[in-house]
């Protein structure tokens, strides 16, 4: 019975100091974070501007655009909102408390947990926007 319980106790333990480490590591982090968003935004709309620019050609030709491409426009359009909503953000972790004696503690772990979520959501539209010219046309 003792062997049962120190098991659980464990993996208890296990899980909440995997939980609070990773925690932690956003406020550590929270540079790398928004760096990291910020070169992986940047790729995105490079991205979408070849995949628009292949769109437009073929649009102009009268071929039919694929809908997993038009639905791929349209989320990284939803994103780059929210990623510029973000970086207007950014500004609030500038701030400082007790006359700049010490950072807002709790916006730079808010800016860098959603930096983090925001990466994850542009790494996946990145991974689906490998588009090429067969793609578009449907041929």
């Amino acid at each position: 019975m003792v062997e049962i319980v120190v098991s659980v106790a464990g993996k208890v333990a296990e899980y909440l100091v995997a939980s609070v480490g990773r925690q932690f590591s956003y406020l550590c982090n929270d540079r790398s974070n928004v760096d990291n968003l910020k070169k992986k935004f940047e790729k995105l709309k490079n991205g979408k501007e070849r995949v628009q620019h292949l769109v437009d050609g073929a649009r102009r030709n009268g071929e039919e655009i694929e809908q997993d491409v038009q639905k791929w426009l349209i989320s990284v359009n939803v994103i780059i909102d929210e990623v510029g909503l973000f970086v207007g953000d950014e500004e609030k972790a500038k701030r400082q408390c007790l006359g700049g004696l010490c950072p807002d503690l709790k916006i730079q772990y808010q800016l860098s947990k959603k930096a983090r979520k925001e990466m994850m959501a542009v790494t996946r539209l990145l991974a689906e926007g490998k588009f090429d010219q067969l793609n578009l046309n449907g041929c």
